[in-house]
């Protein structure tokens, strides 16, 4: 997943200087509407993104990943997903009288938001192209170092040994940074014809808001939750997720029909998919982003806030995943 996410992030890093550079006028109008600069440092970003990373260290995946997973056949799965649109829909129910207030509390808010704009001297576009270069090396030398064949299920190991370039789409797997840069890429139309990034939390958030259209605007429920109230209405630039979303779920079944793979991966139990799923979305929309919006955007367009949440986010998933080996050797004698 480290791998596929910086391979992501350098190629998003790259598209947005082109886009920054090239399109100038669009590109700022939706990097202002992106940010989320009058929430808390600590009591949003650092502990939304340490959710966040709880939740991907017990489900296995994270908002974008289930979708893959879904559409693949992985077992539970399902779980993982309905435990985020949970997550999503009481995150929407406490955020006007607890979250909201939460966010306000202690240090919060960027002078300028965004790390160009501190450095005067340097434009936006050299930066990000700089900070897509690092990152790239950066992918490259752990793809020397754990070689991606190395790190495929045994049942993909033969498979995936006599695969080239050649094979393409017949091969079961990619390489996790080359399959990320084709993400990144995504930013290109995401820019000029939604006039957003790429994201993921949103669409559970909009799916789970999706009971509230019938209600009036003006009306007693809409009034108790204007969050899931806003978040119902038919808005483009919330909505255009959903269909993306969908399309994730679409192409890996169709990817893992193609290579006799469906259903073939190993899932978790159902109730800590659920966990997980719900630990993920809450924590994605506490922390005002997930592991698109913060680390293959909001990294990519120098937001401040998204350099605090992506450490935060990964440190806390590993953290808890070296104590839940710990946990299952002392109680197990074994790793589980």
């Amino acid at each position: 997943m480290l791998k596929m996410f910086l391979g992501a992030m350098s190629m998003s890093a790259f598209c947005l200087s082109l886009l920054g550079a090239c399109s100038s006028t669009k590109f700022e109008i939706a990097r202002t509407m992106w940010a989320g600069n009058d929430r808390g440092w600590l009591s949003s970003t650092a502990l939304g993104a340490a959710i966040l990373g709880v939740g991907m260290a017990v489900g296995g995946a994270c908002p974008g990943m289930v979708l893959s997973q879904v559409g693949s056949g992985v077992p539970n799965s399902g779980f993982t997903l309905f435990g985020g649109f949970v997550g999503a829909l009481i995150y929407g129910v406490l955020e006007p009288k607890l979250a909201r207030p939460m966010f306000a509390k202690g240090p919060r808010g960027f002078e300028k938001v965004y790390l160009d704009k501190y450095i005067s001297s340097v434009s936006f576009s050299f930066l990000a192209a700089f900070l897509g270069v690092v990152v790239a090396i950066v992918a490259i030398l752990l793809e020397v170092h754990f070689p991606w064949k190395d790190e495929v299920p045994s049942r993909l190991a033969n498979e995936v040994a006599s695969c080239t370039a050649a094979t393409g789409f017949t091969c079961p797997a990619w390489p996790p940074s080359a399959a990320g840069a084709l993400i990144g890429l995504i930013q290109i139309p995401a820019l000029l014809v939604v006039q957003t990034f790429i994201g993921s939390a949103t669409s559970y958030q909009v799916m789970a808001s999706v009971w509230m259209r019938g209600a009036k605007e003006d009306g007693k429920v809409s009034k108790a939750l204007p969050y899931l109230a806003a978040c119902a209405r038919p808005k483009q630039i919330m909505w255009w997720q959903v269909p993306y979303c969908g399309f994730v779920v679409l192409f890996s079944l169709m990817w893992a029909a193609a290579s006799n793979d469906l259903n073939g991966a190993d899932g978790i139990g159902a109730g800590i998919a659920f966990l997980g799923g719900f630990l993920m979305l809450f924590g994605s929309r506490w922390g005002h982003g997930c592991t698109s919006g913060h680390g293959i955007s909001g990294c990519a367009l120098l937001t401040i806030e998204s350099f605090i949440t992506v450490p935060v986010m990964f440190g806390t998933g590993i953290a808890t995943a070296f104590a839940w080996e710990a946990a299952a050797v002392g109680t197990f004698g074994m790793a589980q």
